[in-house]
């Protein structure tokens, strides 16, 4: 049985990251979503969860996974920690002046490495929607629901496969995307598309900032 939990976000900031969902995750067997569009609190006891979602910050802007899970996890990997299975996901749903877009972390069918896609649109746009959400229900994996959704005119970015390449394109930074390789038009067409706070905005090093902060 999959519980959705969320806050109605707010709609009076131009830019930044808005919610994080999780989608058996860590917790298992749910759909979890947090409201990030302004200030938060996290509260509760020990092993409630607190430090694995203040974790997902620094993920987001393309922080090492291995690094910040081993406090949390024990002994496991991020990849089984945080996405145990084909049908868990990591969703960032942030807003630009031009619409809404969704950074997307799932397990690859090897069970060895992360996969990272964009969305074009809203969580309500996308995988929050009335015909997606019986099939986060039944459990299917994350790859057939993205086949549904490219199916139905959903934008789709291609795949992903490492983290240089997705906190290139996550935070549109001009360094790495310069870098040699048979990537790199894609990824700056990415990065133009689907960046933190739009075409125009480079930036860099936010991954090590905010692991530093946490």
């Amino acid at each position: 049985m999959v519980t959705y939990v969320e806050e109605n976000p707010k709609k009076d900031t131009l830019y930044g990251l808005t919610r994080i969902l999780l989608h058996n995750s860590y917790f298992n067997g749910l759909t979890v979503c947090f409201n990030t569009d302004g200030h938060s609190n996290a509260s509760g006891g020990n092993g409630a969860g607190k430090t694995s979602a203040l974790n997902l910050i620094p993920i987001l802007y393309g922080a090492e996974p291995n690094q910040l899970v081993s406090q949390v996890s024990g002994k496991q990997s991020f990849i089984d920690y945080y996405l145990p299975t084909q049908a868990s996901a990591l969703v960032f749903e942030h807003r630009r002046e031009d619409g809404y877009r969704l950074a997307l972390m799932y397990r690859h069918t090897t069970g060895v490495r992360t996969i990272y896609r964009f969305l074009h649109g809203s969580l309500e746009d996308t995988l929050l929607r009335d015909d997606i959400r019986p099939l986060l229900n039944a459990g299917r994996p994350i790859t057939e629901i993205l086949g549904v959704l490219q199916a139905q005119g959903i934008e789709v970015s291609r795949q992903i496969d490492n983290i240089t390449d997705y906190r290139a394109v996550i935070q549109n930074d001009k360094r790495l995307l310069r870098r040699g390789g048979s990537n790199r038009n894609r990824d700056m067409a990415l990065a133009r598309q689907y960046c933190l706070g739009g075409p125009d905005s480079h930036m860099s090093h936010l991954d090590r900032m905010s692991y530093s902060v946490l």
